[in-house]
């Protein structure tokens, strides 16, 4: 990006209270899950049988599990899978959405009738149902969740890129750039791309909180991270048949998925407003 426009985005998002709270929120998360191993207070799996389903004390702030495994480490741990998870699950998928979209938009035709036909096809199939399917396929582990996160957010990306091209192509810039010889690729990506930056690094935002909170579902309903494995969907499904006896084994992971999400919405909803430029004074 431009220093003029990061500047301005800058300010925009200073001027919003919510978006520099979620900011915090955000980078508050990831200090805690780079340093993760220095701030728990006990090892990820370190189990005490003899403590188990401890409720919340001073040695404790979080209580323990059935295994006596201290729930606030394993929360900290957790971290690092969600902010993981989401982070490389919107990268694959915007580096996929992004490549779709500029060929539907830039060359039109049948390649934009073929390759939109196909998002519409992914678009009618309901996300979470389409991550359960490709989970079920690929099997279970971390790898999978990624990926099949990342291909349903692949049609937003399309449909954002696609329509961001097909109202610059024809911009006099880009007709100079044929003019002197430029060749497609370099035209989409050093003239069109650019300039459709501003919806796409929304869309990001956005979609890391979207990703953590599938890759949540699916670690949830079994398809997921798998246990012994800190991520807080496992946490919440390993939890929930003893709600009724530790209700902090479900409250605290639920609570950190709840902070994470509310942190990334606030941050790309003020994203969007300063980088709206129809909201520029």
């Amino acid at each position: 990006m431009k220093e003029g426009l990061f500047i301005q985005t800058w300010r925009g998002l200073k001027k919003n209270k919510l978006a520099m709270f979620g900011m915090v929120m955000i980078l508050f998360l990831l200090v805690v899950a780079v340093f993760a191993d220095v701030l728990a207070p006990y090892g990820v799996d370190d189990q005490d049988l003899t403590r188990k389903f401890l409720a919340p004390c001073l040695a404790h702030p979080f209580g323990t599990d059935e295994f006596g495994r201290d729930i606030l480490s394993r929360i900290i741990h957790g971290c690092r899978y969600s902010l993981m998870i989401g982070a490389v699950a919107a990268t694959l998928s915007a580096a996929a959405g992004m490549l779709i979209g500029s060929l539907a938009g830039f060359y039109g035709r049948q390649a934009d009738n073929i390759l939109m036909r196909l998002i519409d096809i992914m678009l009618a199939i309901p996300s979470t149902l389409l991550g359960i399917s490709i989970v079920a396929a690929l099997g279970n582990g971390i790898r999978n969740v990624i990926i099949a996160v990342a291909i349903g957010a692949v049609p937003a990306y399309a449909r954002i890129v696609r329509a961001s091209i097909l109202s610059v192509k024809e911009q006099e810039y880009i007709e100079a750039a044929r003019s002197i010889g430029a060749s497609d690729v370099r035209i989409i990506l050093k003239h069109i791309l650019p300039n459709c930056l501003a919806p796409i690094i929304v869309q990001i935002t956005m979609s890391v909180a979207k990703a953590i909170l599938e890759a949540s579902s699916l670690s949830f309903i079994g398809l997921g991270v798998q246990p012994p494995s800190a991520e807080w969907g496992a946490m919440l499904s390993a939890g929930r048949a003893y709600i009724r006896k530790a209700w902090w084994i479900v409250t605290f992971p639920g609570l950190a998925i709840a902070m994470i999400i509310f942190g990334l919405n606030l941050f790309g909803d003020g994203l969007r407003d300063a980088l709206d430029p129809r909201l520029k004074t």
